[in-house]
């Protein structure tokens, strides 16, 4: 038996990245509310990250103050950092109007379970990868090599 499943969700830009000047990011106001954002970031080289978060406003706080063995905000954190310093852009957007429509009636994912925003995440980074238009950040090196850089 199979089913059709069809999931949908638009990125809605909520502003772009900055630094003060203490030399700490800023980010764009967002909900203190589950959700599922996209960086894109705009320098030498296009490049794009995906998340999810039980709440948008405390993990942008996050990548702001890194802790020490936070290895995904300190590395983004320093590219930001190094991007914006180089001139270049980071917009922030969030997903918005989501849905998922099978045989039964569509229904709105309700954010507040962990399941629902990784599934838009991995959605939203596998559509990104297939695009080809920007580098995705959310995958491995080893994973972009062995597919032949895409």
């Amino acid at each position: 038996m199979s089913e059709a499943v069809s999931l949908s969700f638009q990125w809605k830009p909520i502003g772009s990245l900055s630094i003060d000047q203490a030399g700490k990011l800023v980010f764009p106001q967002a909900p203190s509310a589950p959700g599922v954002y996209r960086f894109e970031i705009d320098g030498d080289e296009a490049l794009v990250y995906f998340g999810e978060a039980a709440d948008l406003r405390r993990r942008f706080r996050q990548y702001r103050n890194p802790g020490r063995t936070q290895q995904t905000n300190l590395r983004l954190e320093n590219l930001f950092r190094e991007i914006l310093r180089a001139g270049g852009q980071c917009g922030v957007s969030l997903a918005q109007l989501i849905s998922l429509s099978t045989d039964e009636p569509t229904v709105l994912l309700d954010l507040r379970l962990k399941a629902a925003r990784m599934l838009i995440e991995s959605t939203a980074i596998v559509l990104a990868r297939s695009g080809g238009g920007r580098a995705v950040l959310n995958l491995d090196k080893s994973f972009d090599r062995a597919l032949g850089d895409k």
